[in-house]
């Protein structure tokens, strides 16, 4: 099919498959520690890697991951690192998400 052969189109199907089940393992996995905007977009960025990085780090106190994971230390440390004072770091990340999102926009735009 379109001059590739049938173990490149297999082999081609298989890192498609893994790229999508691996997104969507990482998008649940954020969504259950409080990340939802990650989450929900976990399959538009599974190609720059986000979720799989997101997923990774420490989660928010309040999320079902926290409650029900996490020991007294790591449940410290994400109080600490997720701390309602931290204002800056919220709108920071809200620039970063609106940002991401323009760039995202820009590269699905097709110039002609």
């Amino acid at each position: 099919m379109f001059g590739m052969s049938v173990a490149t189109t297999a082999a081609a199907w298989l890192i498609a498959l893994t790229l999508v089940f691996g997104s969507l393992a990482s998008g649940v996995f954020c969504v259950l520690k409080g990340k939802w905007f990650v989450g929900i977009l976990a399959l538009p960025l599974a190609a720059t890697g986000i979720p799989v990085v997101v997923a990774c780090r420490l989660a928010r106190p309040d999320s079902w991951w926290a409650r029900h994971r996490y020991d007294s230390t790591t449940s410290a440390r994400s109080l600490a690192r997720w701390h309602p004072r931290s204002r800056r770091r919220l709108a920071l990340q809200i620039l970063a998400a609106v940002m991401l999102l323009v760039v995202i926009a820009a590269e699905s735009t097709v110039v002609p």
